[in-house]
């Protein structure tokens, strides 16, 4: 049996601590002039997740995640803008949660939303432009994550998120180049405080971490028991790995 480790379980948090954090933050973002709304949450989940086979396979595994959430609306001048603060879910305890000072940030969060109220539109022309890098989230899923998965380039999977120009497997691997040298993409189960993070898949294997892209160059796929051995002449490896960057990697949904 295994547990997300966590110092506090945010379902074991009181109801009326919860509620009296998100409107504080509500009315600390409120006093800032030309905010009118303003609106927070938290998503919190306890799973508790069994598996057993007739392989053998007997493990219990509890997952603990918080997903906080905050947006407010500025108002003026026939015109209104709104603000969302990034705040990415973890799968760690309320500790994380109080560790964003919600009610502290809550003015600044504000003044951006009343600050874009002013600001004036972006002239045609060129531009150095920087990303944050939370804009290449989804980018990595669609581009990386279903495209490396095996059951697409084994052309079992079509219906969901399209097939996969990774394909076919002999001629992609250790071959296909998918960025620049700069480029290196890690799919990792054990990183502490990911979604994704377990003991074991939904098919009992242990889980890893492996390199997908390396140095610009694709590694290897997401597998998932049933079709792993097929490229094992090819990567060298004899057992399964399915990725957390896929929302539905090969199959199955696994950390998401």
């Amino acid at each position: 049996m295994t547990r997300t480790p966590v110092q506090q379980d945010p379902i074991g948090v009181p109801v009326e601590d919860k509620v009296a954090l998100l409107l504080a933050a509500n009315e600390a973002a409120l006093k800032t002039p030309g905010v009118r709304f303003a609106n927070s949450g938290l998503a919190l989940l306890r799973e508790e997740k069994t598996l057993a086979t007739t392989d053998g396979t007997l493990v219990t595994q509890t997952f603990v995640r918080v997903g906080p959430s905050f947006t407010v609306t500025a108002i003026g001048d026939g015109d209104f803008q709104s603000y969302t603060e990034e705040m990415a879910p973890r799968g760690s305890g309320w500790e994380y949660i109080t560790s964003l000072d919600m009610v502290g940030n809550a003015p600044k969060w504000a003044a951006l939303a009343a600050e874009k109220l002013t600001a004036r539109s972006v002239d045609v022309g060129r531009y150095d432009l920087i990303l944050d890098p939370t804009n290449l989230w989804l980018t990595i899923h669609e581009s990386v994550g279903h495209a490396t998965e095996l059951d697409r380039a084994r052309g079992y999977e079509a219906n969901y998120a399209g097939t996969t120009f990774v394909a076919p497997p002999e001629k992609m691997l250790g071959k296909l180049k998918y960025g620049s040298r700069l480029m290196n993409i890690r799919a990792d189960r054990t990183q502490k405080d990911s979604l994704s993070r377990c003991a074991w898949d939904d098919e009992g294997v242990a889980a890893d971490q492996w390199l997908l892209i390396k140095d610009g160059v694709f590694q290897d796929y997401q597998t998932v028991r049933d079709q792993a051995l097929a490229i094992a002449s090819l990567n060298g490896v004899k057992h399964s790995h399915v990725s957390p960057i896929s929302a539905r990697p090969s199959r199955s949904r696994q950390g998401w």
